[in-house]
């Protein structure tokens, strides 16, 4: 390795998982690739007897 110039700004550099992470790319209309949680394709219909339970277990909490 030689020392001395440092590499170009725009050199690639290794890849570190710890600090790199995926580059958002936004969707093709504009609005950001992370969906919201009120997004009505990731909401779930659930009966109202599973809702009960979902509550009750919230209560033990």
């Amino acid at each position: 390795m030689k020392i001395g110039k440092p590499a170009p700004v725009d050199a690639p550099r290794p890849y570190d998982p710890k600090t790199d992470r995926a580059p958002v790319i936004p969707k093709e209309d504009g609005t950001p690739a992370t969906p919201k949680k009120e997004d009505p394709a990731y909401t779930v219909e659930i009966s109202e007897e599973a809702q009960r339970l979902l509550d009750e277990q919230k209560k033990e909490k």
